[in-house]
């Protein structure tokens, strides 16, 4: 949910909400399906993929602090 708020700020409230709410609940299935298909994304030591803070990524509506989704592969994100 967070993701979503992010998503409508940054696009100053003018973005089809209904289209950013459905990219943010299929994201998660989206990265899967990329490493199904061999993007090869940077792995933590316990073996999950890597997020970074990317951009206005907030938690808590923007009052939680630096969120941590941007999946990466190497020096590349998505």
């Amino acid at each position: 949910r967070w993701h979503a708020y992010d998503t409508v700020k940054g696009s100053d409230w003018l973005g089809d909400q209904d289209a950013i709410q459905y990219m943010c609940r299929e994201a998660p299935r989206a990265v899967i399906e990329l490493e199904r298909y061999g993007l090869p994304f940077s792995r933590t030591d316990d073996n999950k993929i890597y997020q970074r803070a990317f951009g206005g990524q907030s938690l808590k509506f923007g009052t939680g602090g630096q969120a941590y989704r941007c999946a990466c592969a190497a020096d590349r994100t998505g």
